[in-house]
């Protein structure tokens, strides 16, 4: 059930066992494994409840109402942007859920260089299809892509580079 601050016309008195603040990946993760547990879980989120009806693909709506500070958040020094969600689903709505496995030669660096055991990605393989899984990741059909996409792909086509989207 997703109650919005608009709707609500007076106190709200509700009991949980755990109340999460944030439903992005870290939040919407931890309330999932504990809902599964058995726990009563409420999650708190400072922004909106958008349905896929109200993504047009726009910058200007997606700056004006699914990020923190409009896009406009970056680090204290300034050097970097922080694209953070404000909204359900947090950084997971607006960052999409681009899903890369860790790589081989990354896994075998951490058992050389740190004697990390166990991470092999044949030994990882059911643990990444679990989050594949439960996230929903897949490539997204190229049709399904905004113009903007489109146009690097294909240049990058063009240019000879070898481009595919990513799951």
């Amino acid at each position: 059930m997703i109650v919005q601050g608009k709707d609500i016309n007076g106190p709200v008195r509700e009991s949980a066992d755990v109340c999460i603040i944030g439903s992005g990946c870290g939040g919407g993760a931890s309330a999932k494994v504990l809902a599964e547990a058995g726990k009563k879980v409420i999650l708190l989120e400072e922004g909106g409840y958008y349905t896929s009806k109200q993504f047009d693909g726009t910058e200007q709506t997606a700056y004006t109402h699914l990020y923190q500070q409009r896009a406009g958040q970056a680090t204290e020094n300034l050097s970097v942007t922080v694209l953070q969600g404000r909204c359900v689903g947090g950084s997971s709505t607006v960052n999409w859920t681009t899903l890369l496995r860790t790589p081989d030669f990354v896994l075998e660096a951490w058992r050389r260089k740190h004697g990390i055991q166990g991470l092999s990605a044949k030994e990882l393989e059911p643990y990444f299809e679990t989050v594949e899984r439960y996230l929903n990741i897949h490539e997204e059909p190229f049709e399904n892509h905004n113009p903007n996409n489109r146009i690097i792909l294909d240049g990058a086509k063009q240019l000879g580079y070898r481009a595919t989207a990513v799951g």
